[in-house]
């Protein structure tokens, strides 16, 4: 019973994806298309760069609470 269903769910998403993608497309990639991709992908990266060094202190001590944590003494006076 579970296997039908995971057929028909298959071949459901298989014509719905046909159905939706045209099988030829004509369309033109302008050359500006390529360093705009460019700029976008080097501007995620140096983002992610910018916040790991605005907050390098808070991940820094995070990481040390976490992997060097000191057991706390029990004192039975």
């Amino acid at each position: 019973m579970n296997q039908k269903r995971y057929l028909l769910f298959f071949v459901f998403a298989f014509y719905f994806v046909f159905a939706v993608v045209p099988v030829t497309v004509y369309a033109y990639v302008d050359p500006g298309t390529g360093s705009y991709v460019f700029q976008l992908i080097l501007a995620f990266f140096l983002g992610g760069f910018l916040g790991v060094k605005v907050f390098w202190r808070k991940i820094k001590s995070f990481f040390t609470a976490f992997f060097f944590r000191t057991k706390k003494k029990k004192t039975d006076e």
